[in-house]
């Protein structure tokens, strides 16, 4: 890595713009399974072109890959945190919109919907936190040094705003209305996972708590419909 910090500004929107285009255009196609008993086809299609494009990045920057490990490593500061997003998680499920029709879970599929539950409780955090923190945040970081937003870290707040406009793709399925309310929530959500992850370089501890997060949102509703 030279010394031009600014460079990796517009690597990491690049990079994201890149990775998160190449999995949209990757489910598109698949995006009538949705409302079929195959609707989480096109969200693991489109992580595994997230991981991919996440581990090229990695390599390509020779940014040496987090500590991998199944274990949060933030101690106490870990469990107070994960305790807000199980708050959020069981709140966002009883209140919030119904993200969309997986949320029931009552097709009757139970073997497509142990697949969605695997997908929220054990897969979407470590594929976009691998991205989004464990990636992104960190060439904002480079580029932008130690310059804060209202006390955050520039980077932090930079990630949190890609994450953010990410889920606006997910327009395609569900209501606009329910897309802004998710977009402004992953802003939010974005914002305290990165603060997280600055202050301990933990990634299973943020993997967890989005995964906590999602897995609820959809578990809760269907539970208060039975």
């Amino acid at each position: 890595m030279n010394n031009k910090p600014i460079r990796y500004v517009f690597i990491a929107i690049f990079s994201w713009a890149l990775i998160s285009g190449l999995a949209e255009a990757a489910s598109i196609p698949l995006a009538p399974l949705h409302h079929t008993r195959w609707y989480f086809v096109p969200a693991y299609v489109s992580h595994a072109v997230i991981l991919v494009g996440t581990l090229i990045l990695f390599r390509c920057m020779k940014i040496i890959l987090p500590t991998f490990t199944l274990r949060p490593n933030g101690g106490t500061l870990f469990v107070r945190t994960i305790s807000y997003f199980v708050v959020m998680g069981i709140l966002f499920g009883l209140f919030g919109p119904k993200i969309n029709v997986h949320a029931a879970l009552s097709t009757g599929e139970w073997i497509s919907a142990l697949l969605w539950l695997v997908f929220e409780f054990g897969i979407v955090g470590w594929t976009e936190e691998l991205l989004y923190r464990g990636a992104l945040q960190r060439l904002f970081n480079l580029g932008f040094s130690n310059r804060t937003v209202l006390g955050t870290r520039a980077g932090v707040v930079c990630a949190a705003i890609l994450f953010s406009i990410d889920h606006l793709g997910n327009v395609t399925y569900q209501s606009p209305g329910v897309t802004a309310t998710q977009a402004i929530g992953a802003l939010i959500i974005g914002l305290l996972l990165g603060r997280y992850y600055d202050r301990t370089d933990d990634l299973a501890g943020v993997a967890w708590m989005h995964n906590i997060l999602d897995g609820l949102m959809v578990v809760v509703p269907w539970i208060t419909m039975h």
